[in-house]
């Protein structure tokens, strides 16, 4: 692969911390990453506050529980600067 000078490469890898708010994320799709081991039942939990059961399904009310704790009391919730085009 020859680049020429002056050209700009751009890579996409996944990952990473993502764009959204983690709150934001459909637990459905929290629950297909576990399935396809991009994240485990504990990141799912700490990271995006769903709960997932060992037989691989979600608990709505631990979940629900868990997404309300989280927003409890927090005066300056982080903002998500979004400076990104949807593709």
């Amino acid at each position: 692969l020859q680049i020429k000078k002056g050209t700009v490469l751009t890579t996409y890898t996944g990952g990473g911390g993502g764009f959204e708010d983690s709150l934001e994320r459909d637990p459905e799709n929290v629950l297909n990453d576990v399935k396809n081991r991009y994240v485990s039942i504990e990141k799912a939990k700490d990271d995006y506050k769903v709960s997932i059961t060992a037989d691989l399904e979600i608990d709505q009310s631990a979940t629900q529980k868990l997404r309300n704790n989280w927003n409890f009391g927090v005066k300056n919730k982080p903002q998500i600067i979004k400076r990104y085009k949807k593709w």
